[in-house]
């Protein structure tokens, strides 16, 4: 199988990182958080620093991993994300971005203090929140966590662990999923392991 870097992505992070592009179609960004600042590229490839947004109604705190996204998804795409949370963690998120990260598509933010899952978007202005009743579980020492979110039709489904199931959240989509850049993961997150990219249609 043949890897091949693609000099067209810009990976917001802060380093190391190392993304590649496999023939089924799957692009996999690997990384270590280092910083909470969130970092993203103009046209000329100049780093623009984007400091972290303080939401008192969503308490998002900081930016710890974002990603520019190769190309705009697709009916029937999937973004997976895997990684470790801190280990009091409170809270984290995960943003489906405008081409402005600063507005957001697609919001999910899973609260561990018992208030459940919360779902909504930004357009200058947070809309509606969705909330569900979810009680965060996991095994062993090291809290993992693997998010797979598929984009459908009306709207996006997000599964834990794997996709061979029900969803256990969904929102109808309030902004076409074209306009999603970027991927971003907020706050108590320890250690982002992986990030696919899984398309249901090749790329022309």
């Amino acid at each position: 199988m043949v890897h091949k870097f693609v000099p067209s992505l810009s990976v917001c992070l802060v380093f190391p990182v190392s993304v590649t592009i496999k023939q089924l179609g799957a692009v996999r960004a690997r990384a270590t958080p280092v910083t909470i600042l969130c970092l993203h590229l103009d046209q000329l490839g100049n780093a623009i620093v984007k400091m972290p947004e303080t939401n008192t109604t969503l308490e998002m705190q900081k930016c710890v991993f974002a990603l520019k996204l190769p190309r705009k998804p697709m009916i029937g795409d999937e973004i997976i994300v895997k990684g470790v949370l801190c280990d009091d963690a409170q809270r984290f998120s995960v943003n489906f971005c405008f081409p402005d990260p600063a507005q957001i598509v697609y919001h999910f933010g899973m609260h561990l203090d018992g208030r459940g899952v919360v779902q909504c978007s930004r357009n200058d202005t947070w809309d509606e929140e969705h909330w569900s009743e979810w009680e965060w579980e996991h095994s062993g020492d090291t809290p993992n966590f693997t998010l797979i979110f598929r984009f459908g039709f009306e709207e996006i489904k997000a599964f834990l662990d794997h996709t061979q199931q029900q969803p256990q959240f969904e929102l109808e989509h309030r902004y076409p999923i074209e306009q999603i850049h970027y991927v971003e993961l907020w706050d108590d997150i320890a250690r982002v392991e992986e990030i696919t990219l899984r398309y249901a249609n090749p790329s022309d």
